[in-house]
C-alpha cells in the first residue's frame, strides 16, 4: 500500500458546477459540513482550503461601492479578479482590477480580528488607505490602494511630491507612473516612463538586487537568450529598485498572444540555453 500524499487543496470548478477542494464540496472540511452560522462567527476558524476557495468565489462578482472607493481612491463598480496567492497560514492575498482596470490589492484573513487590526494599520501605513468591504457569502476583505504595511517605500515614495529626483522614490512622482502589480504585504511594481520600480520588504532588497546581477550574468554567459533586468539605483532602507523598462514580449504576454504552447516553447529554449552554457570563472552563481 502506498503512502498517503501530503494534504494539499486542489482548486477547481467551472461555470456549471460548485467550486470543489480535494473533491469535495467548497463548503466542506474532512467531510464535516460548514453551517451558515459557523461561516458567519466574528472569529471563524477558517483556516481550511474549502472556506478559503469559498472565499475566493465571492470576488467573482464583488462590487466596490462609493463609500469604500472614495477612501481607496479607486473606481466604484464591479472589480475583477486578477490574480490569488493561498498563504501558508490560510489566509490569501488578491489582486483585483477596479472599474476603470487599476490595480487594488486585497487580503483575506480566517479571524475577522485580525482583519481588521491589518486594515488599521495598512490604513497608516500610506495615502491610499484600506477599506473593509463584504464580498457575497459574507466574507470580508480588506481592499488597500497605494498602501502597504510591509512595504514602506510603497507609500512613502507617493507621499512625497518634492523627492529629490536621483532618488529611487521620486519615480513614483513622474507624470504617468501607474501601479502595474501589487501583492499584498510582499512586492509591488510601478511603471514610470523608461523604468519600473519594484518596492519589496526592505530587508529583501539587497537579496534582489543579488539575484537579479547573478541571473544576468549567467544569461550573458549562455548568449542572452533573455534579457534580465538589473537595478540601476536602490533604496535598501525603503526597499526601492528602479529597473530599465525591457524591450521584446515577456513571457506573460507571449503566452497571451500565441497561446500556451509558444510560450511554453520559448521559456523551454531559455532553459535550455542556460543548461547549454559554460559558465566561465568568476561568473556568480
Amino acid at each position: 500500500m502506498s503512502a498517503r500524499p501530503p494534504k494539499a487543496a486542489i482548486f477547481s470548478g467551472g461555470a456549471d458546477r460548485a467550486p470543489t477542494v480535494d473533491g469535495r464540496p467548497a463548503g466542506t472540511v474532512d467531510d464535516r459540513s460548514i453551517t451558515d452560522a459557523e461561516r458567519r462567527r466574528s472569529t471563524d476558524r477558517l483556516d481550511a482550503p474549502g472556506v478559503a476557495v469559498a472565499a475566493l468565489a465571492g470576488l467573482l462578482s464583488l462590487t466596490i461601492d462609493p463609500d469604500p472607493a472614495a477612501r481607496l481612491g479607486c473606481a466604484a463598480g464591479p472589480a475583477r479578479l486578477a490574480r490569488a496567492w493561498p498563504r501558508r497560514d490560510g489566509s490569501l492575498a488578491v489582486e483585483l482590477r477596479d472599474a476603470a482596470g487599476a490595480v487594488v490589492a486585497g487580503q483575506w484573513r480566517p479571524d475577522r480580528d485580525d482583519l481588521r487590526r491589518v486594515a488599521r494599520q495598512t490604513a497608516a501605513a500610506g495615502p491610499g488607505g484600506s477599506a473593509v468591504v463584504t464580498a457575497p457569502g459574507d466574507r470580508r476583505f480588506v481592499l488597500q490602494a497605494r498602501a502597504d504595511r510591509r512595504l514602506p517605500g510603497l507609500g512613502a515614495a507617493l507621499d512625497r511630491p518634492g523627492a529629490v529626483l536621483d532618488r529611487p522614490g521620486a519615480v513614483l512622482d513622474r507624470p504617468g507612473a501607474v501601479l502595474v502589480g501589487h501583492r499584498a504585504e510582499q512586492r509591488a511594481v510601478v511603471r514610470a516612463g523608461v523604468s519600473h520600480l519594484k518596492v519589496t520588504r526592505p530587508q529583501r532588497a539587497a537579496a534582489a538586487t543579488v539575484a537579479a546581477q547573478r541571473a544576468a550574468a549567467l544569461t550573458h554567459a549562455a548568449g542572452d537568450p533573455f534579457a534580465v533586468a538589473v537595478p540601476s539605483a536602490t533604496d535598501p532602507a525603503l526597499g526601492l529598485l528602479v529597473l530599465p523598462t525591457l524591450s521584446g514580449t515577456s513571457l506573460a504576454g507571449r503566452m497571451v498572444d500565441g497561446g500556451l504552447r509558444a510560450g511554453a516553447r520559448a521559456a523551454r529554449r531559455a532553459a535550455a540555453a542556460l543548461h547549454a552554457a559554460a559558465v566561465h570563472p568568476g561568473t556568480p552563481t
